[in-house]
C-alpha cells in the first residue's frame, strides 16, 4: 500500500514534469531560452539520497518513481516516448546534490529531474536547474520558499508534498480542536529546517498557550537536561 501511494505521488510528479519539459525544451512555448531537447526517449534524472543520513527517504522515493516509470512505459510512455531513467546518488549531501544536478543537466542531458528529498538539497540544486531550464519535482522538499520566494515564483521547481506552513497549521488545529490541548510545549530539532518550519507555522496558528519551546540538535545523545526541563514545565502548569 505504501509503495502504491508512492507510485501515485511519483506519477503525478512525472505528469507535471512531462508537461513542463515539453514547454521548456527548444521549440516549446515557454519564454525560457534553454531546456533540453527531447530525443528518442524522455530522459529522467534522479537526484536522490540513496546513501547517507536520509537514505531511507531517498530509496523510498526511488521505489515510488521506478514504479510510476514502469507503469507509464507499459502504457505507451510520454507522447509515445519511453522514459529512460538516469539515477544518481547525492549521498544526503547538499553540495553533492547540486553537483549531481549539474551533471544530469549538462552531461546526461536529462529532460527533467526528480529530487531531492530534503529542502536544503533542493535549495542547493535550484540555481543549476534554473540556469539549465530543466524542470524538477521534489517528493519531499517542504520549505515554502522552494517554489516561491520574495514574491517571485521559481518556475522550474515543483513539489508533490505539503508545505511546512500547511503541515504546521494542520497539527496546530488538530492539537487544539481534536486533542483539546490548552497548553503545549514545543520540542523540536533546531538543526532541521523542516522541523523549524513546522514549529514556526504551529506557533503562528495554535489557539492555546505555548508554555515553552525546547530544542535539540540532530546527533544529540544526552536528553536528560531536556527531560528535566520538560517535566519542570509540566509540573509548573499543574
Amino acid at each position: 500500500m505504501k509503495l502504491k501511494a508512492l507510485g501515485i505521488i511519483a506519477a503525478t510528479g512525472l505528469a507535471v514534469l512531462s508537461l513542463a519539459a515539453c514547454s521548456t525544451a527548444p521549440g516549446g512555448n515557454s519564454s525560457a531560452s534553454k531546456g533540453t531537447a527531447i530525443g528518442d526517449n524522455f530522459k529522467l534524472g534522479y537526484d536522490l539520497e540513496l546513501s547517507g543520513a536520509v537514505a531511507a527517504y531517498g530509496n523510498a522515493g526511488k521505489k515510488g518513481a521506478d514504479l510510476a516509470v514502469d507503469e507509464i512505459n507499459k502504457a505507451g510512455g510520454i507522447n509515445g516516448k519511453q522514459i529512460k531513467v538516469i539515477s544518481k546518488d547525492n549521498k544526503s549531501d547538499n553540495v553533492e546534490a547540486a553537483t549531481v544536478a549539474s551533471n544530469l543537466i549538462n552531461n546526461d542531458k536529462v529532460n527533467a529531474i526528480i529530487g531531492s528529498m530534503t529542502s536544503g538539497a533542493v535549495k542547493s540544486m535550484t540555481p543549476n536547474v534554473t540556469k539549465g531550464a530543466v524542470p524538477l519535482v521534489t517528493p519531499g522538499g517542504t520549505d515554502d520558499t522552494l517554489t516561491e520566494s520574495k514574491g517571485k515564483v521559481n518556475e522550474f521547481i515543483f513539489r508533490s508534498t505539503f508545505q511546512d506552513s500547511y503541515q504546521g497549521k494542520v497539527l496546530a488545529n488538530y492539537t487544539a480542536d481534536k486533542l483539546n490541548a490548552k497548553k503545549v510545549v514545543l520540542y523540536y530539532d533546531n538543526s532541521s529546517d523542516y522541523a523549524k518550519g513546522i514549529a514556526k507555522s504551529f506557533e503562528k496558528t495554535y489557539k492555546g498557550k505555548i508554555v515553552d519551546k525546547v530544542t535539540f540538535q540532530s546527533g544529540d545523545k544526552d536528553f536528560q537536561e531536556h527531560y528535566l526541563k520538560l517535566n519542570l514545565k509540566i509540573l509548573m502548569q499543574l
